[in-house]
């Protein structure tokens, strides 16, 4: 696979590390502070809910963060597309829309949203239980 104009994430496979392009640190960062806005200090977040699906030739990815007592924080979208992109709506509500390049920017902004949820002393748990139970 040929690389695109710029990756949210990239891969090093020699150490099997994932690598952040430095220029959406700041977007990453305010996507997080967004996620964090709505729960107290030390709460825990739970990944609830990740779907993916295969719409006209697009992936889009659905997940939905919640509180250990299942209120809702933040449902993110990501397509799958050619170019990088945060759209603005994504930092002033609940629910937020970026478009990433394929399934290493999805993985690499969960590892990067747990990396600064763990500086903040906020557990993310990974659940996947059923929302609507």
């Amino acid at each position: 696979m040929s690389k695109l104009k710029e990756w949210l994430f990239d891969t090093d496979i020699s150490s099997g590390k994932i690598i952040v392009n430095t220029s959406h640190n700041e977007n990453i960062q305010q996507l997080a502070e967004t996620i964090l806005s709505s729960i107290s200090d030390r709460e825990s977040i739970l990944l609830n809910y990740w779907t993916y699906r295969l719409y006209d030739d697009v992936i889009i990815h659905v997940l939905d963060f919640m509180t250990l007592s299942d209120q809702p924080i933040y449902t993110l979208t990501l397509t799958e597309g050619d170019e990088i992109c945060f759209y603005p709506h994504s930092f002033i509500s609940n629910q937020g829309s970026v478009t990433v390049i394929d399934t290493v920017d999805v993985n690499g902004l969960l590892h990067r949203l747990g990396q600064v949820f763990q500086e903040r002393n906020i557990r993310f748990i990974f659940s996947f239980l059923d929302m609507n139970r």
